[in-house]
């Protein structure tokens, strides 16, 4: 018998849904959303981004930089392209693009960080401007992307170009016409596309309620995706006043001593989602309820210190804030601020901690560096940090280190009373030890949640010999991607890929904090009992000479 041959090559189709399993799919929280968006105003050396939030009865949100920005090819042909080859291939910008700015590593790395703002929003308005171009602009309504009926061809991204700031309201108005087209409400006969558009929209309704018929909760009255984004287009318009704090970004970098003209980027968040909502000057939450000062922290403690507080290069200073909007009568009546750059437990600080180690891990798994414990300095300190079975030279690499902390019990502390009651507060906001790569913050480490050095698990176990405790340490781990390339971030940017690597790197981090606490600080330290021996002297003595002189 012959058999007919069904041989043959077929290519990867590309459903809409991809860009939903991308983009929210992979992001763990708004926090670590927020993160990835800022990055991308880092990669594009701009001197200044923040998350504003604005008040309204639709509540919006804006990512706003002075970075290069884009052009309007560069808006279509890469901020639109999933996986685009610059950010692999971890190029420098050209150098028009760098401002004079000392060279920035690249810290996206897969192209799809921007897919983050359909965590934060429904609805993202790009807008963006680079030197020597015209404003551009793209409207993209995510939930488009939901339809499992829908092709990733299927979906188009009104854009447009550009002169004045000031014509931004109109814009959007004219791109939400044409984003409804991708509905095909009203489905020309004539062509097929878009009676093969409107059932896949009637087929996607049809399905979403019947899942809904079939739920349990039945709370809230069923509203299609297609009526929530028809209904957001009837009931949004674009407020102008939300470019203000914009204008004075792009304002910062247009002087003739600068850069010579306004260039940056804005992602216009609109209808925020429940976390960011309740940000907001008048979100649907009181401000002492357990909920809202749980999101506040978590938001605060992800974000604060962006940029690594221990290492801070003013020539290429990088500042950051999160800040809340009201409006009167379209006017900007109240703000206030959540999260600024300045609020970090810097190096200054940092130097007056009474114990502190200073120095690398290099690459044969050795610490050598200085180690400062009751305030006395011990200088050219070398021990291993190896464990049994390590290669020679390290998979990890060599790296810096800067732990430090200090005595609760003031009597055991060289610091005065004063100064650990003011360490005491610093660590209920500051404490923990945080991870940066080439200087910006790797999430989620230094998080008062996250204890991936199992500093705590050691500590109940015998809290004397422990003695490093994750709410009273400060300080960094400094990696550099060339350097430590092995220490790969998870997609969903929650912490290293597990790995020999990164298993290494917690070994070398953990022996570095039982050898100095078993030297310097912790109960088995020969030298911790002559220091507190002398510290209880001197108290007591310093205690007998003002009570003289009163």
């Amino acid at each position: 018998m012959n058999y007919k041959s069904s041989k043959k090559s077929v290519s990867f189709k590309a459903q809409a849904r991809t860009i939903d399993h991308l983009g929210k799919g992979q992001i763990a929280d708004a926090p670590t959303a927020i993160s990835e968006l800022w990055k991308n105003s880092y990669d594009a050396y701009a001197r200044d981004v923040a998350l504003h939030l604005y008040d309204g009865k639709i509540k919006c949100g804006a990512i706003i930089d002075n970075g290069c920005g884009m052009t309007y090819e560069q808006l279509s042909d890469s901020w639109l392209t999933i996986g685009t080859a610059s950010k692999s291939k971890k190029q420098l910008l050209p150098e028009q693009d760098r401002f004079n700015l000392e060279d920035r590593f690249t810290q996206g790395e897969k192209g799809i960080g921007r897919l983050s703002t359909a965590f934060l929003a429904p609805v993202t308005l790009i807008v963006t401007k680079k030197i020597n171009s015209r404003y551009s602009a793209a409207l993209i309504d995510w939930r488009l992307f939901e339809n499992t009926y829908l092709a990733l061809h299927d979906i188009k991204v009104p854009m447009d170009e550009f002169d004045d700031i000031d014509q931004l309201p109109n814009i959007y108005t004219e791109l939400q016409t044409e984003m409804l087209l991708n509905l095909a409400l009203i489905p020309d006969k004539e062509k097929p596309e878009e009676l093969i558009i409107r059932s896949a929209w009637e087929n996607f309704t049809s399905d979403e309620l019947e899942a809904f018929e079939l739920s349990q909760n039945k709370k809230e009255a069923f509203i299609s995706t297609e009526e929530k984004i028809k209904n957001l287009c009837k009931e949004f318009k674009f407020n102008d006043r939300y470019l203000d704090t914009w204008k004075e970004l792009l304002s910062k970098v247009e002087g003739k001593d600068i850069d010579g003209e306004k260039h940056g980027t804005a992602l216009f968040l609109i209808d925020l989602n429940r976390d960011l909502e309740l940000m907001t000057n008048r979100g649907s939450l009181d401000r002492n309820a357990p909920e809202y000062i749980a999101i506040e922290k978590d938001l605060v403690d992800t974000l604060r210190a962006f940029v690594d507080p221990f290492d801070r290069n003013e020539k290429n200073d990088f500042h950051y804030e999160i800040k809340s909007f009201s409006f009167k009568e379209e006017i900007i009546n109240e703000s206030k601020d959540i999260l600024k750059y300045i609020d970090v437990f810097n190096s200054t600080d940092f130097s007056n901690l009474e114990h502190r180690v200073e120095g690398i891990i290099d690459n044969k798994g050795w610490f050598r560096g200085e180690i400062i414990a009751f305030g006395k300095s011990y200088e050219n300190v070398a021990f291993p940090c190896r464990s049994l079975g390590m290669p020679l030279e390290t998979l990890t690499g060599e790296f810096g280190v800067k732990l430090g902390t200090f005595e609760l019990e003031k009597s055991k502390s060289s610091h005065t009373d004063t100064e650990v009651d003011f360490l005491t507060k610093q660590a209920e906001k500051h404490a923990g030890l945080m991870i940066f790569r080439d200087s910006l913050r790797v999430l989620p480490y230094g998080k008062a949640d996250n204890d991936f050095f199992e500093i705590d698990d050691r500590r109940n176990k015998n809290a004397g010999r422990y003695h490093w405790a994750t709410r009273r340490i400060f300080g960094h781990v400094s990696l550099h991607q060339n350097i430590n390339k092995e220490l790969k971030d998870k997609a969903g940017r929650e912490g290293f890929i597990k790995n020999r690597v990164t298993r290494e790197f917690k070994e070398l981090m953990i022996n570095l904090l039982l050898n100095s606490a078993d030297k310097y600080f912790g109960s088995k330290s020969e030298d911790r009992q002559i220091m507190l021996y002398q510290l209880a002297k001197d108290k007591k003595k310093a205690k007998r000479c003002s009570t003289i002189h009163i």
